[in-house]
């Protein structure tokens, strides 16, 4: 297991996306928000991705939070 985090989305089996957050340590990030962190990862990769001009359709879309 790796010490940063990714969090890939699966917009309604169509496509699917990858938001690497090389500035979080996976670590301390689960230590800071324990049983929230997919959540709270959730948020800053759509913070990431709203500031480099990415967003998401409307349309059904999973997720999941990894280190890498």
């Amino acid at each position: 297991m790796g010490n940063n985090i990714l969090v890939k989305f699966d917009v309604n089996g169509m496509y699917s996306l990858t938001v690497y957050l090389d500035d979080l340590n996976y670590e301390e990030e689960e230590k800071k928000h324990g049983e929230k962190l997919d959540e709270a990862m959730y948020h800053k990769a759509l913070e990431k991705m709203m500031f480099d001009g990415v967003s998401l359709p409307a349309m059904e879309t999973w997720y999941e939070v990894e280190a890498y």
